[in-house]
């Protein structure tokens, strides 16, 4: 059945998930793992820009817009670079990450800093 819905297509959330099993097992010696390390930053950045195009008035475009939370974007970090995947395709990605949890922070007056 080719239906033209996103019922089979992947959520960001399990890009993510299916990132972070790739580097758990450390799978790299393959063109297919290698592939799939490249592509799926620049996935995640298109469902945000796509999701962006949609969403006219939101100023405060972040990754959790599209189901990618705090944790799984930690986890997304720790994914690329266990992969060394921190080249072209990931960086803006991972610059995103890191940018929104010190803007996060920041906007946090407790003791609890990140540094």
């Amino acid at each position: 059945n080719n239906n033209n819905n996103n019922n089979n297509s992947f959520q960001p959330w399990e890009v993510s998930a299916l990132l972070w099993v790739q580097a758990r097992l450390y799978l790299k010696h393959n063109d297919v793992y290698a592939a799939f390390a490249q592509a799926a930053p620049q996935w995640l950045l298109q469902q945000l820009d796509d999701y962006d195009d949609n969403n006219i008035n939101n100023d405060n475009l972040s990754l959790e817009d599209i189901g990618i939370g705090a944790q799984e974007q930690a986890n997304l970090a720790w994914s690329l670079t266990v992969l060394e995947e921190y080249r072209d395709e990931a960086q803006p990605l991972l610059k995103l990450i890191f940018q929104q949890a010190s803007s996060q922070n920041n906007g946090n007056n407790n003791n609890n800093n990140l540094v």
